[in-house]
Parts: structure tokens; sequence; C-alpha cells
């Protein structure tokens, strides 16, 4: 009677965050339909952003980006220089960082994340690909 390695069954589930943001970008002018007094505009707030999406007291995610003073948000450097993120003409990246201790991720493989940037699209060149993968969290939970 041989004996086999029975591998354990694992089950991952994940759970869909919505982000909706409470502003409009673009030009107040060129949005006439809303009353620009009671809207929150990003052209009246330029420079730079540093979000945070809050979960059950903890923060899951952090999102950092540009506001050009035409209320419009830059594109990353993940979309510029050689070999850019693919992305459609009117999309625009933006840094996303995962906290350590966030209390959602219960699996984080940083060694993996390192490999794609998702769906088998490689990262572009350059430093800021190197400053997004030192800001990955550590790895944590159940091993492969």
């Amino acid at each position: 009677m041989g004996v086999t390695n029975a591998k354990e069954h694992r089950t991952y589930l994940y759970e869909h965050e919505e982000v909706g943001p409470q502003f409009m970008f673009g030009s107040k002018a060129e949005h006439g339909l809303r009353d620009p007094d009671k809207v929150f505009w990003l052209e009246d707030h330029p420079g730079k952003w540093d979000c945070m999406l809050p979960k059950d007291g903890h923060q899951i995610r952090e999102f950092l980006f540009t506001v050009n003073d035409k209320g419009m948000i830059e594109q990353s450097e993940m979309q510029k220089g050689p070999h850019p993120v693919p992305t459609l003409s009117n999309v625009v990246m933006i840094d996303m960082k995962i906290p350590a201790d966030n209390g959602v991720d219960k699996r984080i493989r940083p060694d993996a994340m390192k490999k794609s940037i998702g769906f088998g699209v490689a990262w572009p060149d350059g430093p800021k690909v190197k400053e997004i993968q030192a800001a990955f969290p550590p790895a944590s939970g159940l091993p492969d």
C-alpha cells in the first residue's frame, strides 16, 4: 500500500472595498451641472495628497497622488519612462500602499508581489518601482 502526500486544501476569500471619493476633478467651468459652491473641487486644493482608507478602526490602504492647478490628478511616475504601465489614455495610476498592520490582509507575500504589478504585467523600470517595492509590508500569514 502506497503513501500519498495529501496537501491541505485552503480557501482564500477576497472582499471588495469600494472607494467613493466625495470630490470633483477638473475645472468648475467645465462642469456646469453642479453648484460649484456645494461641491469639493480638487482644483481648489492642488498639491500632494495622502489619503487613508479606514475599515473597522484600521487604516487598510494609503493612496498618494498629486493634483495640478487644473484640478486633475497627475500621472504617476509608473506611467512615465521606459516600459510604463499600460493604461487607457484617460486613466492615471495613483500610488497605493498596504499598511503592515491593517487588520484585513491575512496573507502577504512581498516576494510574489515583486514579480508582477498584477495580472502578469511586468513592473516598469525606474526609481519609483524600487520605492514602492521597498514599502511593501513584511511577509505574513499562512505559507504557500
